[in-house]
Order: C-alpha cells, then sequence, then structure tokens
C-alpha cells in the first residue's frame, strides 16, 4: 500500500474532490460550445469522451460533433468532426500528444467505401481551408476511417495557458472556431450520406 496516500487521506480525498470539480466545470465549457456551433448548424449534435477508460483508450479524451443520418454509424463512435486529444488530463500531461482536428468515418475499417470519400473530403479542403495555415494531413497510420486531420495550432500549451488565466470565453471561441471550419465538409458528409 502507499503510505503516504494513506497517512494523507484526507487531504488526498479532498484534492480528489477538486480535482473533479474541475473537471465537470471543464466539461461545462463545452456546453457552451456546443451552442455557439448550433447557431449555424442546428442539426450538429455534440458527445462528449471524457471518462478516464476514453482518455486512456480513445484518442486521449475527445468531443464528436456529427449528425443524425451520417452514415454508417458504426458499433460506437459515429462519423463526424472530432477534436481528440483534448481532456483537461491530457493538456496537463507531459505527453508529446496534441490536440487535434479530425474528420473520422464511423464505418468498418474495410469498408470499401472509405476511399470515395476520402478523395471527396481531400477535393473540398482546399477551399474549406483556403485562408487558414493548416497542416492538413490526409492519411492516419493507426486508422484508415480517419480522413482528414491537423493539429491544432494552438497546442496544448496555449490551450491551458487559457485555462489558467481563466480566459474560458477565448477557449471555447478557439474550440468553436475549429468546429466552424470543419463545418465546411458537412455538403460533403450529407451528399454522401444520402447516396
Amino acid at each position: 500500500m502507499n503510505n503516504w496516500l494513506i497517512q494523507n487521506w484526507e487531504r488526498a480525498g479532498q484534492l480528489e474532490t477538486a480535482m473533479n470539480t474541475t473537471r465537470e466545470r471543464y466539461e461545462d465549457l463545452f456546453t457552451e460550445i456546443r451552442k455557439s456551433v448550433k447557431k449555424n448548424h442546428p442539426a450538429l449534435n455534440m458527445n462528449i469522451h471524457m471518462t478516464p477508460r476514453d482518455i486512456r483508450n480513445w484518442w486521449g479524451g475527445s468531443v464528436v460533433f456529427s449528425k443524425t443520418g451520417w452514415a454508417p454509424i458504426g458499433e460506437t463512435w459515429p462519423t463526424g468532426f472530432y477534436i481528440n486529444n483534448i481532456s483537461l488530463d491530457e493538456l496537463a500531461s507531459n505527453k508529446k500528444s496534441e490536440p487535434a482536428v479530425s474528420i473520422w468515418f464511423g464505418g468498418k475499417k474495410n469498408d470499401k467505401r472509405i476511399k470515395d470519400l476520402r478523395r471527396l473530403t481531400t477535393a473540398k479542403a482546399p477551399q474549406v481551408f483556403k485562408s487558414k495555415k493548416i497542416d492538413c494531413r490526409y492519411d492516419d497510420d493507426e486508422d484508415n476511417r480517419t480522413l482528414l486531420w491537423y493539429p491544432m495550432t494552438e497546442g496544448k500549451k496555449q490551450l491551458l495557458k487559457m485555462l489558467y488565466e481563466g480566459k474560458d470565453k477565448q477557449f471555447e471561441n478557439c474550440i468553436a472556431d475549429h468546429i466552424k471550419l470543419m463545418c465546411g465538409f458537412i455538403s460533403v458528409l450529407d451528399e454522401f450520406s444520402a447516396k
């Protein structure tokens, strides 16, 4: 057993409570982000995946914006716009992983339509990203269902600094702007799903 933890059990419990409260407040920021995105894109739904299991097993915590009807729906995760490595745990860690934005296809890895959808998103990308300095990538060695992705230009240090300095609105606007940019691909996903 951890002797220090046992000797400081009450203090450790207080720290645990404070961390959980901070995590809840952090997730509340995404409620505001959702409201901002839904003003112009009311059909988009948002799901937060920041449980300890999600953080450990799925991209360091994710927030997903998707639309009912974007086919196919996979076993667990929908087709949509993802922000990965965005949990507070991940931002505050010393890991090399950075927050990233992507379009992910929620079907099986061997779905033959992935190639067509990647071609459509790749063709649309120059129009969507035309005035932005985005380091867009079209392949993901870990998962062929990632159609395109880019590391967030702000990086985790800058995002964490916003939170540390109490600039919640700046953080909300930053994340919402990335999703609004990705909304340039809604027509591609709509058209593809209608086939």
